[in-house]
């Protein structure tokens, strides 16, 4: 028994009761022998306290370890949750911003396209207002083409009338009906052309008929001229005919073969005749140097209708550059004119140097009016 229970540990409460008894001793020591332990007496040591759970060694670690963990997933679980909140505020926000976004984008989208659907009503509008406007000017450039045209054609007319009026047979009356052809395309000018194109178109009208009356005025003294120079040369031939009449008469006369028979009366007959034969050589006499005079009335009126004619001609060419100028702008037709109209100038100079020259060359000043 005592070897048993020396032989057992001593409970670690009663080491300091023990250590008290007997004082430890030094490492080098040497030690009793374990048999002399054996032999010390049993001592009734005390039970070993219990211990409350919350005192055992080790709970309070575990505790804060557990609480620890708890603290930690309770972290992990706010913050995850934070995080998630968040996420799925961003995300709301996100979604937001895009249905926001994609709302505006549609708007944007809608308001392009309405726009892009306005402005291509409002182009094609323009589109459709344009091609109405060019078919017009179209229409209308072609009108005042077709105009000038006319005009143009139509003074030509007026310009060979006006040129050949002193020369209009006498058997034909003057007819001023180129004249008022004229007054057509003038009129139509007023109609489809610009203001100052009627205008010009108007004047160059104006300035036609009072040359056109200038003209007949000259030509109708030319025409007197001409009549009694037809009278004239009319009354020399009957009166040369009469004369070959007579002379077939005399000559008849004096080969008579009953001559002798009838002296008396054929004598008679012979003296009328020579009478009227002699008669007629003067008449014819002073019918040809009253034609002479005549011829060279006739040249000098001639010759100062061709000087009217060149000189009133050169004159109203001013305006017919007006009007050529206004019915190009009318047209459409741009351009610096002064060229033309210089060149128009000098082919007017031209054209009266050459008709003095050929008066100055011919030496027939007569028939320019010399």
């Amino acid at each position: 028994m005592i070897s048993t229970a020396a032989a057992q540990p001593l409970p670690a409460a009663s080491a300091p009761t023990q250590a008290a008894s007997s004082p430890a001793l030094p490492a080098s020591a040497p030690q009793a022998p374990v048999i002399a332990q054996t032999i010390q007496p049993i001592i009734n040591l005390p039970a070993p306290q219990k211990l409350e759970w919350y005192e055992l060694q080790g709970v309070w670690p575990s505790i804060a370890a557990v609480i620890a963990v708890v603290l930690t997933g309770i972290s992990l679980h706010w913050n995850t949750t934070r995080q998630l909140r968040s996420a799925r505020k961003d995300l709301e926000d996100t979604l937001k911003d895009s249905n926001k976004k994609a709302t505006e984008d549609r708007k944007h989208t809608a308001d392009e396209a309405s726009l892009d659907r306005n402005n291509a009503m409002q182009r094609a509008a323009e589109d459709r207002k344009h091609e109405a406007e060019m078919a017009q000017m179209e229409v209308l450039v072609d009108a005042r083409r077709a105009i000038y045209k006319e005009m143009l054609a139509s003074y030509q007319k007026v310009q060979v009338l006006i040129g050949g009026l002193a020369d209009t047979p006498l058997d034909q009356v003057i007819d001023p009906a180129p004249l008022s052809a004229m007054s057509i395309p003038v009129n139509e000018v007023w109609i489809w052309g610009e203001v100052d194109s009627a205008y010009q178109v108007r004047e160059l009208y104006s300035q036609v008929n009072e040359f056109f009356y200038a003209a007949l005025a000259k030509a109708m003294i030319i025409r007197d001229l001409r009549t009694s120079l037809s009278t004239n040369a009319n009354n020399v031939s009957g009166s040369r005919t009469r004369q070959a009449q007579l002379a077939e008469l005399i000559e008849k006369n004096e080969n008579a073969e009953d001559r002798m028979d009838k002296l008396n009366e054929y004598t008679a007959e012979y003296n009328s005749f020579a009478t009227e034969y002699n008669h007629l050589n003067g008449f014819i006499a002073d019918t040809e140097a009253q034609g002479t005079e005549l011829r060279g009335r006739l040249a000098i009126r001639r010759g100062k209708y061709t000087q009217f004619i060149i000189a009133r001609q050169a004159a109203i060419m001013d305006q017919i550059h007006l009007v050529m100028a206004t019915a190009r702008s009318d047209v459409g037709l741009k351009g610096d004119l002064s060229k033309l109209e210089a060149q128009s100038k000098n082919m007017s100079d031209r054209v009266r140097a050459a008709i003095e020259a050929a008066r100055v060359e011919a030496g027939e000043f007569a028939i320019f009016g010399g």
